[in-house]
């Protein structure tokens, strides 16, 4: 029993059994658990948006988990000094987002998001390929409509190519489903898949492919 309802909390989005934050708690959103009493509530784990927003080209704003380059090397941290010796530190840089070892552009570099590549010094470091923000239509809940450039999984994996069939063989291909969208490597679903937006993932088989995060509009 609660008393987190639409009617004493009106404006908040309280529909259906989605995580919301009513009561603008200081961890964030939340829901009620439907399991069982224990725990009662329990906190949701929502993704950063993983795109750039429209006029920051720079990508000096970006605060996402893309945590791998454009050619899919992982990234080395940000506060590791190995196998890169660098100064692009969050000491030196504050207000930066310099954590964990996500794509950022500390030093506003002229050609964008980037990091230090963590398997080697050649190269010493590489560009993120983060795409400018699309959104899902209202009513679009399956994103059959969409054909926005989100090109990255909800846990920052790039996506395989649709026209390529490694690492993960598929007969999702433009020519079996025409009219979706199979272009490049972009966030597509062209069977209806249940749970949205999805790709193949490009670094291997496991998993073979996820689902991605694309906000509503």
């Amino acid at each position: 029993r609660h008393t987190r309802t639409a009617k004493k909390y009106p404006n908040t989005g309280l529909e259906a059994n989605y995580c919301r934050n009513p009561d603008s708690h200081h961890s964030g959103l939340w829901c009620y658990n439907s399991l069982g009493k224990k725990p009662r509530w329990e906190n949701c784990a929502v993704p950063t948006c993983g795109c750039l927003q429209k006029g920051d080209k720079l990508g000096l704003k970006y605060r996402g988990k893309l945590a791998v380059t454009k050619s899919g090397k992982p990234c080395q941290r940000w506060d590791k000094q190995a196998p890169n010796r660098h100064t692009r530190t969050a000491k030196k840089y504050p207000n930066t987002g310099l954590e964990a070892n996500y794509c950022r552009n500390p030093d506003s570099h002229h050609s964008g998001l980037w990091c230090y590549n963590s398997l080697g010094k050649k190269p010493r470091w590489e560009n993120c390929a983060v795409p400018t923000c699309g959104c899902l239509q209202k009513g679009d809940k399956l994103g059959l409509k969409y054909r926005g450039k989100l090109a990255v999984t909800k846990s920052g994996k790039p996506c395989q190519r649709w026209d390529k069939q490694a690492p993960n063989r598929h007969t999702r291909t433009a020519k079996r489903y025409p009219n979706t969208g199979l272009e490049a490597n972009y966030c597509r679903n062209p069977d209806k898949h249940k749970s949205g937006l999805w790709c193949y993932n490009a670094l291997g088989k496991k998993p073979r492919w996820e689902n991605c995060e694309v906000p509503t509009c």
